[in-house]
């Protein structure tokens, strides 16, 4: 009790030297105390409820014990509803969304592909070519380098998936082009004999159409060992089509990986396109990213509601007004201007 006289006489003491903020006449008061004692000044929370898609949130008005927490903590809530008022909800931190994912080659079916492709065309190279039908070796140079041109640039592109949509495309777009450059070369072989590719009617065409990649999917931490177990599994499936002795059902075979892998690119590429198209590219996260956290300190160190644009339904941002009969008069602006040209006095 007389802890709770002291509190009173220096709570007395400070509203006669330094006097309080003028207070509504019905603003509630501490009943627990004798004489009652008013409470704070209010103090508006948002609550988001889930019409707050519409603009529509819930704010609580809540009153404190000017003493507290000395003596009581009485608190007394008004709700009421606030019309296009809201606090933006809480986003999460943009660090792990800045950075797509990357990394992922294994788990494609171009890159399995491909694989087939180079190793087969080794195998090939290796019973087909000599020193005297090739001397110096160029022809197995540049056979075996665009075999493994595409392989190495998929593994390239799917590293720098994560900053740079774009240099993902254009790799892409140099493994298909060496898959092609490999495709001229196997044809020429054939021609050279003679001998014409396959027509779609050969049953060479439907026993490699019958085959069937399986997909890579990673088990456990040690996902180099997993894909190469994985990858002698299916190359022992191709090689009656990949890499058999007769040099013509091997081109032929070769051609329709070929072939199948490019169309496989084709896909990826297409997809990774509309994915930029919906979600933008690193630029477009980063500035994203950089908008929302400023936004975050901006609204972190005010105390007054943030209003929501009427057209979009953003939340606003406070600015000066630089010209007009309202210069330098604050007001409320779209956080997504230009692209919306909202508005609110303040």
């Amino acid at each position: 009790q007389r802890m709770k006289n002291m509190v009173l006489i220096h709570q007395e003491v400070k509203e006669e030297l330094y006097p309080p903020r003028p207070r509504p006449p019905d603003a509630p008061r501490n009943l627990l105390l004798h004489p009652p004692r008013p409470l704070r000044r209010p103090q508006r929370i948002g609550l988001h409820d889930p019409a707050r898609r519409s603009g529509v949130s819930t704010c609580w008005t809540r009153w404190t014990c000017l003493t507290w927490p000395f003596v009581f903590s009485c608190t007394v809530h008004q709700v009421h509803s606030v019309h296009q008022v809201r606090r933006p909800a809480h986003r999460k931190s943009m660090s792990t969304e800045v950075i797509s994912a990357y990394g992922g080659y294994r788990k494609t079916l171009s890159f399995g592909m491909t694989c087939l492709v180079y190793h087969a065309t080794t195998t090939f190279c290796r019973r087909n070519y000599n020193y005297r039908n090739d001397p110096l070796g160029k022809t197995v140079g540049q056979m075996i380098g665009a075999a493994r041109s595409a392989r190495q640039n998929l593994v390239e592109a799917s590293s720098r998936a994560g900053v740079s949509s774009e240099t993902e495309l254009n790799l892409l777009d140099v493994a298909k082009a060496s898959l092609q450059e490999l495709a001229g070369d196997f044809e020429s072989f054939l021609l050279d004999r003679g001998i014409s590719p396959w027509p779609d009617d050969h049953p060479g065409v439907a026993a490699f159409r019958a085959l069937r990649f399986d997909p890579f999917v990673p088990i456990g931490g040690d996902v180099r060992h997993a894909f190469g177990e994985h990858f002698l599994r299916m190359r022992a499936r191709y090689a009656p089509v990949l890499e058999p002795e007769d040099p013509v059902a091997a081109s032929n075979g070769i051609l329709l990986a070929i072939d199948t892998a490019s169309a496989f690119l084709r896909r990826q590429m297409e997809r990774n396109v509309k994915t930029f198209v919906e979600k933008g590219g690193f630029t477009e996260r980063m500035s994203r990213a950089r908008i929302e956290a400023r936004d975050a300190r901006e609204l972190a160190s005010t105390e007054e509601l943030v209003p929501s644009c009427p057209k979009c339904g953003a939340p606003m941002r406070k600015r000066l007004a630089r010209k007009g009969q309202n210069a330098g008069n604050p007001f409320w602006s779209c956080r997504n201007w230009p692209e919306c040209d909202g508005t609110r006095p303040c």
